[in-house]
């Protein structure tokens, strides 16, 4: 299974969740590749890789440029989730691909002499609509999109399902569709969060996770100092996104994880 996590909004926690995630199911057992498609290497940090190492390291930007093939382009990390790390340079080859035709298929024609290999693919994709959020899109199998508790949040998920309308629209990937929602950043103290909550609830009904994923100084540390093991912690953001890991396999994983 492809599970790509995405908004075009930023500041969400979308590279915190697609972090989480793959912690969590390579905790529970699943063979799990991160994928990051973000040139700002969010994703790759998450889970402990520092910048400098990213850029000594074959990942993404070897990878769509056929440097080495796709079994090199993985790297192990301190999280102990395996990554195609990216790095800024993705935004150059970023150019170079829009030359290539199918453009938006190059990603998975890179990977996908290895996606059998694991049960879950998870992808990171950029606070951006380009040909790295569409590359994403037409590959996934599911879509998780992190959403801020707070009133603006809607319009980047309205603004997300535009986008798989067109891909759809155009042949990409007919699975294209938002299979998730997850509420981040949520502070019960405020009035407004518990309001956006329960505003995006009926508004997108049963495609919201159960799972809130609460405001967490600690898990913000996990980026700044790379300390990978405040995952395992007790910080109420670590516990949620447990919950919400063990959430993700009850409602896709039970059903298969290999691509239809």
């Amino acid at each position: 299974m492809i599970l790509v996590v995405a908004n075009p909004k930023g500041g969400v926690g979308k590279s915190t969740t697609a972090a989480a995630l793959s912690v969590g199911l390579r905790r529970r057992g699943v063979r799990i590749l991160a994928v990051d498609l973000d040139p700002q290497g969010s994703l790759t940090s998450w889970l402990g890789v520092r910048p400098e190492e990213a850029q000594r390291r074959p990942g993404m930007v070897q990878l769509l440029m056929d440097e080495v093939a796709a079994e090199r382009a993985v790297t192990d990390t301190p999280a102990g989730v395996p990554i195609i790390a990216a790095t800024p340079t993705l935004q150059v080859v970023e150019e170079a691909l829009r030359a290539r035709p199918n453009r938006e298929g190059q990603v998975y024609r890179a990977l996908e002499p290895i996606v059998p290999t694991y049960d879950v693919v998870v992808v990171d994709t950029p606070a951006s609509v380009g040909l790295w959020l569409w590359s994403a899109l037409a590959m996934m199998d599911r879509l998780l999109a992190p959403v801020e508790t707070e009133a603006a949040a809607i319009d980047g998920v309205a603004r997300l399902i535009r986008e798989l309308d067109d891909v759809r629209r155009y042949g990409l990937n007919e699975r294209a569709a938002l299979d998730g929602v997850v509420l981040t950043k949520y502070d019960r103290r405020r009035g407004t969060d518990k309001r956006a909550v329960e505003l995006i609830r009926q508004g997108l009904g049963d495609v919201v996770m159960d799972t809130v994923i609460p405001t967490d100084v600690r898990l913000v540390e996990v980026a700044e100092t790379l300390d990978v093991s405040l995952w395992d912690g007790e910080s109420p953001g670590a516990v949620a996104y447990r919950a919400l890991t063990q959430e993700v396999v009850d409602r896709w994983l039970s059903d298969g994880m290999t691509r239809a």
